[in-house]
């Protein structure tokens, strides 16, 4: 009996999923037309915008679908930025969707297929950043000590 309530729980919290520990708090992915939060609904997508004359990604934005697309799109398209490709954000936070999206990215800019400017390379990172939570699993208490120690160790990759 006990079993089954814990396979249940287990199945319930597979479906209903909350955000990881994995900073000190919770941070929104909020639309970049209208702020709603967009990682606990499934309506959002991640757009790269591209410079036409340099073709360079000069912008990557995440936003609600339809009208705040249509919004974005607009604004960007008199900067002088062309949409070069989205994704769903709910697509993105299958795990092995994440895993992969990241790899390809990677790959891309690795390559040199891909050139990001400064301001769209640190929103395709904060973009990561965020969606981790709801890809991530949370952290025991004992990986959060780990993780403090960890930070007080010089990085010299």
């Amino acid at each position: 009996m006990q079993r089954d309530i814990f396979r249940s729980y287990s199945k319930w919290e597979e479906e209903h999923p909350k955000p990881a520990n994995i900073f000190s708090e919770y941070i929104p992915l909020s639309c970049h037309d209208c702020g709603k939060d967009l990682l606990p609904h499934d309506d959002g997508i991640i757009v790269f915008k591209v410079d036409r004359k340099s073709d360079t990604y000069s912008a990557v934005v995440w936003c609600c679908k339809g009208k705040c697309d249509r919004n974005l799109k607009e604004k960007y398209n008199a900067m002088g930025l062309l949409d070069a490709g989205w994704e769903d954000i709910s697509d993105i936070l299958i795990p092995g969707k994440y895993l992969s999206w990241n790899i390809a990215i990677l790959n891309r800019i690795q390559e040199g297929i891909d050139k990001y400017n400064d301001e769209a390379f640190e929103s395709l990172k904060q973009f990561i950043l965020r969606a981790s939570q709801m890809v991530l699993k949370s952290q025991n208490e004992e990986q959060i000590r780990r993780l403090m120690d960890l930070s007080t160790i010089p990085d010299y990759i």
